[in-house]
């Protein structure tokens, strides 16, 4: 099984995306063999609430819910964020996923730590995504920093029953919030790890349990996920568990 945590459709502002509809992206994920998908729309980045873009992207993915899973997108410093999150948990979401450089705050920022407790009593893991792009290629005018993760360790575990995800980290950025302790909870996608053997040298690090398949996709190319897995030095047993196994209970 193949279950794909890092996906994001919908209309990016500064490019055309191909299979950026729910019944393109399923296209494409029968052509390269995933089963399942957890996904959020990139309005809820841009719109100044969040709600609205996830209230339009609820039903898109009507027909495929079997595959297409939603999650919420959410930013704790928004007014009216618990009253739209109470909401969200009506719906049975996949999961939230926050954006802090987009919406401007830190992990360390209290607003996050509410979410988090928000999160452990919805039961709910919490996505993080680090960027969207290279920061190279930004726009001049809409340069976006990247997370800082410094946090996320001692976040991890004052939070245990909340999985966090980190997603479009770098090698280095991935591995060091691992650099002192193996959180049971924390978690870190394949999206943006890069170099010959990257995923390998990755899984061995931080341990092969705590690697998910994220492709970042159709941002990004969906087969580049899997060039980096074919090209990984890992048993097929440690393969299964990063495309599918390690997400399969929290996203089940």
């Amino acid at each position: 099984m193949t279950i794909d945590c890092n996906v994001t459709l919908g209309g990016w502002p500064f490019r055309r995306l191909a299979h950026s509809t729910p019944a393109d992206f399923v296209a494409l994920m029968d052509r390269n063999e995933v089963d399942r998908a957890r996904a959020c729309p990139f309005e809820g980045i841009f719109y100044k609430s969040a709600y609205e873009a996830n209230e339009d992207f609820r039903a898109k993915p009507a027909g495929f819910e079997d595959r297409l899973k939603q999650l919420v997108v959410v930013n704790p410093t928004y007014p009216l964020w618990e009253d739209e999150l109470d909401e969200y948990i009506d719906w049975g979401p996949a999961g939230i996923r926050v954006y802090p450089s987009y919406h401007g705050y830190e992990l360390a920022d209290p607003a996050f730590e509410r979410l988090l407790e928000r999160a452990t009593a919805a039961d709910l893991l919490v996505q993080v995504a680090v960027r969207v792009q290279d920061e190279r290629l930004h726009h001049h005018l809409a340069k976006v920093s990247p997370v800082d993760l410094s946090p996320i360790e001692g976040l991890a575990a004052r939070f245990p029953t909340v999985p966090l995800i980190i997603l479009n980290a770098s090698n280095l950025e991935a591995a060091r919030p691992f650099a002192h302790s193996t959180p049971a909870n924390l978690f870190v996608d394949i999206s943006h790890i890069e170099g010959i053997g990257g995923v390998g040298s990755l899984a061995r690090s931080i341990g092969v349990k705590r690697v998910l398949f994220g492709s970042h996709a159709p941002f990004l190319y969906l087969e580049s996920a899997f060039l980096k897995m074919l090209e990984a030095d890992l048993s097929d047993v440690e393969k299964a568990l990063i495309r599918g196994e390690n997400a399969k209970g929290f996203f089940a």
